[in-house]
């Protein structure tokens, strides 16, 4: 939970880097969000109600901003432009290539976009 609260004071700081961990940690927070979100609506019946179902995109279009500079701090890491994260616009391969640059790790050491997150890896949440 420190990491995801962590990315979201970061809310729109898209210099520096982010290591794997923050952004998994960020992305398997808001995953259980989500799956909790669903599972409270289906047993109890909201899922029915439209007010209900409103939730869900509201809490997207929050958290677009602090996912988006997430994922750009991320492709810093690996030393390559944040702009890298469009390529999820190319029909079927794009979410895919997305996925495979997420997962890849890091330059170590310092590169172009700042020293490296894992010799600081506190969160001060």
């Amino acid at each position: 939970m420190k990491w995801y609260l962590y990315a979201l004071k970061k809310y729109a700081t898209f210099k520096g880097r982010a290591s794997r961990k923050e952004f998994w940690m960020f992305f398997l927070v808001e995953t259980c969000f989500q799956v909790l979100f669903f599972a409270v609506g289906f047993a109890t019946e909201l899922n029915k109600e439209p007010y209900f179902l409103l939730i869900l995109p509201i809490y997207g279009v929050l958290t677009a901003c602090p996912r988006l500079a997430l994922i750009w701090r991320r492709y810093h890491d690996m030393n390559k432009s944040g702009v890298n994260f469009f390529w999820v616009a190319v029909p079927l391969v794009g979410p895919f290539v997305l996925l495979i640059m997420l997962a890849a790790s890091g330059t170590k050491g310092e590169n172009d976009y700042g020293p490296d997150p894992l010799e600081s890896q506190v969160v001060h949440a």
